[in-house]
């Protein structure tokens, strides 16, 4: 199961108000500097000065339609000049804190991800592959079974578990500690290499809705870990511990249904992880539910994944030009997660790995 920010932005299923009028609806990655457009945004800006520069240079170019916002950020995060380095530093603070709103002023439940749910569950054992920071996926597997814990990086890849959760991009609330509260947060980050590598170890799980100038973490001033967006992601810009990435990789190697939703086939880094790990003359069964992109998305992931090339009379339906709440409520979803699985004595189906 891959989700990409087209799910999370399609996640009020109709069971629950809209919170806050929707100003922090989960965005798509050309909204995220889209300030005159989402007026709610320059409040979570405001206290990062260099996000607010970031801003004032991509703002104006959100509009077009020839905007491409990860080829921008990547020029900024390898600009010469060091000052607009350092105000990219504030970028990845900036979106957090973003969607942290998203994953919870947004909707009180996430309807559509809870129906997700429910229906692979009852016939999968499931790998989320999610693209996404937000913590709405987390929010549905807890409600529907408390048993789903994140209390700590263990958790979401735990070998008992029926449904694992690798963030390749990170999460809202996965931090690495910077310093103690006797510098300032911005010193902190003006003087560090903050997009380093963080060990396994050294991931901290805190929620809270920022801005991170005013938080501790034992005592210390944390730092986000997650990708910014940028185009020509790699697996060296993976985020997400390496225990996680060989969970995916032990997961994948046996795995022959996929299914994925409000993704681009941009992200390199999750091509190159499936290339990988599915061998060449393995054609699993696809799904792929991408609106009116999802054409170009899924020859994306037919160039990109070898495994994933002459499949396309494989039934049911490869492409479905939906969005994610018209997917589950259509009977598209019920199809597809009882293709292929045999019925056992009883009324349950046996689970299958997807």
């Amino acid at each position: 199961m891959i989700l990409g920010a087209g799910a999370s932005n399609d996640v009020h299923n109709g069971s629950a108000p809209i919170l806050n009028q929707g100003d922090y609806k989960p965005p798509l990655a050309r909204d995220l500097f889209d300030i005159k457009n989402h007026h709610a945004y320059f409040d979570v800006l405001s206290p990062y000065p260099g996000a607010r520069v970031v801003a004032d240079l991509l703002s104006p170019l959100s509009g077009s339609q020839n905007f491409d916002l990860e080829s921008e950020l990547r020029e900024l995060a390898q600009d010469r000049d060091d000052r607009l380095r350092q105000h990219f530093k504030h970028v990845p603070p900036y979106l957090r804190d973003l969607l942290w709103r998203s994953s919870y002023s947004y909707v009180p439940t996430p309807g559509t991800y809870t129906q997700l749910v429910r229906r692979l569950l009852a016939e999968h054992h499931v790998l989320f592959l999610t693209l996404n920071y937000d913590s709405l996926l987390e929010q549905a597997l807890a409600s529907f079974d408390p048993k789903f814990d994140f209390s700590n990086i263990e958790s979401y890849v735990r070998e008992d578990r029926q449904a694992k959760v690798v963030k390749l991009h990170g999460s809202i609330n996965w931090f690495k500690l910077i310093g103690g509260s006797d510098q300032s947060w911005e010193d902190l980050v003006r003087s560090q290499d903050v997009f380093q590598k963080t060990p396994d170890g050294n991931i901290y799980i805190y929620d809270t809705p920022g801005p991170l100038m005013s938080v501790l973490i034992t005592g210390n001033r944390p730092y986000p870990i997650l990708t910014a967006p940028l185009a020509g992601k790699g697996m060296a810009d993976m985020v997400c511990p390496s225990t996680h990435i060989q969970a995916a990789r032990d997961f994948l190697k046996d795995c022959r249904k996929f299914l994925m939703i409000g993704t681009s086939g941009l992200d390199r880094d999750l091509l190159g992880l499936l290339d990988e790990c599915l061998q060449p003359w393995v054609h699993p069964t696809i799904q792929l539910v991408g609106g009116p992109d999802g054409e170009e998305a899924l020859q994306r992931f037919e160039r990109g994944v070898k495994a994933f090339r002459r499949r396309r009379i494989t039934p049911p339906g490869f492409l479905l030009t939906n969005k994610f709440r018209q997917y589950v409520d259509s009977g598209e979803l019920e199809r597809f997660a009882a293709f292929g699985v045999a019925q056992t004595g009883s009324p349950k189906l046996a689970p299958r790995q997807l």
